[in-house]
C-alpha cells in the first residue's frame, strides 16, 4: 500500500506536531508539495511548514518492499561470495600452473677439476734480457699453463688440473691419475661474478681474482680477467724455451731471483667431465 499526503495522526509525546507519512520518492513529495523542495541533503529536516502549519516527514516503504530488498542484499552477498571464491580459486589454479611451467633454473655447479684452455694478454709484457715486447692479444696459454700447475704431482705434466672441492679446499689435481695435492682455498661471491683462488706454493701464497667471471654452461667453461697477475723469473723461463738451452741459461742470469712484473690476462678453464 503506497500512501502520501497529509494525515491527522499526531506524535506522542510534548511534541504535538502532526506527522506526515509517506511512502514515496523526493521527486513525487516535490511534485505534490513544491513548496518543500526536498533534496536527497535536507529530506530528513523536521519540522516543515505547509499552509502555516508544522508537519514531520519521513520515509518508510511498506513490508513487502522490505523483503523485497532483504532478499536482493541476500542474493547479492551470496552471488559476490560465489564470485569472489572462483576468483580466489582460478588465481591459486594459475599461480600452481605458473609454478610447474616455471621452475627455478639450477645454479651451476662450480666445484670440480679444471684443465687449463686459454690465456690471452691484456696488457703488454717485455720479456728482460731480450728486449722483446709482447703485445696485447698474444696468447700465453702455454707459459701460464707450465706456470701455474708446475707444482701439481703428476706422472705427466700435461695431465695437470686445478681441483675445486665442494668443500672450497683447492687441490693440484691430475687427469686420469690418482695424484692430487692440496694447494690452497677458493671462494666465490654471491653474485657469481667473480673467483677466488688462494695457492700456496713454494714461492709463496699466491692470490689470483677473476673477475669478470663468465659461466658458459653448455660447454662447461668458466672464464675472467686475472688482475696483476704476477710474471716470475720461472714464468719468463717458460718464454725463453724457444732459445736454445745455452742462451737461455745466459739470458735467466741476468734476471733476479726476487723478478715480478704483474700484467692483465684472460684466462679460461674447461671442466673435466
Amino acid at each position: 500500500m503506497k500512501e502520501t499526503g497529509l494525515t491527522d495522526k499526531t506524535l506522542k509525546g510534548d511534541d504535538q506536531i502532526p506527522h506526515i507519512i509517506l511512502f514515496s520518492t523526493i521527486h513525487d513529495i516535490n511534485i505534490q508539495y513544491p513548496d518543500l523542495r526536498l533534496t536527497a541533503s535536507n529530506k530528513f529536516r523536521c519540522p516543515v511548514v505547509i499552509d502555516k502549519k508544522s508537519y514531520n516527514i519521513c520515509f518508510t516503504q511498506n513490508q513487502k518492499s522490505k523483503n523485497m530488498t532483504k532478499k536482493f542484499k541476500f542474493l547479492n552477498g551470496i552471488i559476490g561470495l560465489a564470485l569472489g571464491s572462483s576468483l580466489l580459486i582460478g588465481l591459486l589454479f594459475l599461480s600452481a600452473c605458473d609454478n610447474e611451467d616455471d621452475p627455478d633454473p639450477e645454479e651451476y655447479e662450480i666445484a670440480g677439476t679444471y684443465t687449463f684452455k686459454e690465456a690471452i694478454l691484456q696488457t703488454a709484457l717485455t720479456i728482460p734480457g731480450v728486449g722483446i715486447t709482447l703485445p696485447v692479444g698474444t696468447p700465453i696459454t702455454n707459459q701460464m699453463k707450465d706456470g701455474l700447475l708446475a707444482e701439481a704431482p703428476c706422472d705427466d705434466p700435461d695431465n695437470g688440473a686445478v681441483e675445486l672441492k665442494p668443500n672450497f679446499e683447492l687441490f693440484f689435481a691430475c687427469v686420469g691419475e690418482n695424484n692430487e695435492l692440496k694447494t690452497g682455498t677458493w671462494s666465490i661471491n654471491s653474485d657469481t661474478t667473480e673467483l677466488n683462488l688462494n695457492l700456496a706454493v713454494s714461492s709463496g701464497n699466491l692470490q689470483l681474482k677473476i673477475s669478470e667471471l663468465t659461466i658458459d654452461e653448455d660447454n662447461d667453461v668458466i672464464g675472467g680477467t686475472i688482475g696483476n697477475f704476477p710474471i716470475t723469473k720461472t714464468l719468463i723461463a717458460g718464454f725463453l724455451s724457444v732459445y736454445p738451452e745455452e742462451q737461455r741459461n745466459a739470458i735467466l742470469a741476468g734476471i733476479a731471483d726476487d723478478y715480478v712484473s704483474l700484467i692483465d690476462v684472460d684466462v679460461e678453464f674447461e671442466k673435466v667431465p
